[in-house]
């Protein structure tokens, strides 16, 4: 069997790139531009960003290391990408050359789970910094911004970062769209409103969000930072109402699968949440369910007659067929999304009232 194209290419790479590391004598220093010169014998300097170096590093470490790989010359590395780290957060422009990056590389829909409004024709990119149904902060700390002017210090809530390229000053400029606590009025402010250390956690985060990639797997709907179910039930649980999600999967077979959760209560099965799953045969499906209770069986392991479906310890769903395999995998995923979801509070099964001007600004 050949070798892995793509693994060898990589680690040839990889190895070439260490090499150029350890091969400078002088001391490295990154630009104010954020760019890094790394010199080789007898050919010009190989330019690398600091976010090229990180992405570098990161690759070092995520990837499985060929034999005889040195240790000590992949430190090296990651020595430059700490360098790299620690001039983005002395940087007071990293935020704006991150958001440059995303509106003429990542275009606008390759944003993954970031929030973002891209108008490239006019070199405008807005990051929403809050969830668009909630309005909570991604970060902590952007829900109250001390900002001084003046000798004055003004709280603000940090709602959005936003990059264009001012014609009249012939720069790009990035702003903070901010609501002030004091009044809860809608403000522009400056860049410089915000630390550098600031921006760069802003830019993190905008780096991680793009980088996700949008779940296809399941009919959930994605509405700002939060998740939407098209069809909804309700169901009643030991008197507790239960909020649902429902969806078919369509194959030779079609399988109904309805799930909902309360979410963590906080205690056992006397005090605690309550998790619901129905899975129906909507056509042609071979399906079979088996239900033990502990008191059905004598000692020999015998069925016994008065067979109770109380208090089960044990259900066995058994499916036949190929397609039954694909549906029923598709139905479980789709079950465990939703519980995931409900749970951590990214999930709502209710029609938020704005979802309509949400999708549109999407």
């Amino acid at each position: 069997m050949y070798p892995n194209y793509k693994e060898l290419a990589i680690n040839s790479l990889m190895s070439e790139f260490i090499k150029l590391v350890c091969y400078q004598t002088d001391k490295v220093l990154f630009g104010e531009d954020g760019m890094i010169g790394l010199n080789a014998k007898n050919v010009s300097p190989v330019y690398f960003t600091t976010s090229n170096i990180i992405n570098i590093a990161r690759l070092l470490k995520e990837m499985p290391k060929p034999e005889g790989w040195n240790e000590k010359n992949m430190q090296k590395v990651y020595e430059l990408a700490a360098a790299a780290e620690q001039h983005e957060s002395d940087d007071p422009d990293h935020l704006l050359h991150t958001m440059q990056s995303l509106l003429y590389v990542c275009k606008d829909s390759d944003c993954g789970w970031l929030s973002a409004d891209i108008d490239e024709e006019n070199d405008t990119i807005t990051v929403w910094l809050e969830e668009q149904v909630t309005g909570k902060s991604v970060i902590d700390w952007l829900e109250k911004v001390p900002v001084t002017k003046d000798g004055d210090t003004t709280c603000y809530k940090i709602m959005a970062a936003n990059v264009c390229y001012n014609e009249d000053a012939g720069e790009w400029q990035l702003t903070f769209k901010a609501q002030r606590l004091s009044d809860s009025e809608i403000v522009e402010l400056p860049g410089d409103a915000i630390t550098a250390g600031g921006k760069k956690e802003i830019a993190d985060y905008i780096i991680e969000e793009a980088r996700k990639e949008p779940s296809h797997d399941t009919p959930l709907e994605r509405v700002g930072d939060k998740w939407y179910a098209p069809r909804r039930g309700l169901v009643e649980v030991d008197g507790t109402t239960i909020a649902t999600a429902i969806t078919e999967i369509t194959s030779a077979n079609i399988l109904k699968v309805e799930v909902g959760t309360t979410g963590y209560k906080g205690g056992d099965s006397g005090h605690g949440g309550r998790t619901y799953l129905r899975i129906k045969d909507n056509g042609c499906t071979d399906m079979r369910c088996r239900v033990k209770g502990e008191s059905d069986f004598d000692e020999n392991g015998n069925r016994m007659q008065g067979y109770s479906t109380d208090n089960a310890n044990q259900i066995e769903i058994v499916l036949g067929g190929d397609c039954e395999l694909d549906t029923f995998t598709t139905a479980l995923r789709f079950a465990a999304d939703v519980l995931e979801k409900k749970a951590n509070g990214s999930l709502i099964l209710e029609v938020p009232k704005n979802l309509d001007a949400v999708k549109d600004e999407q």
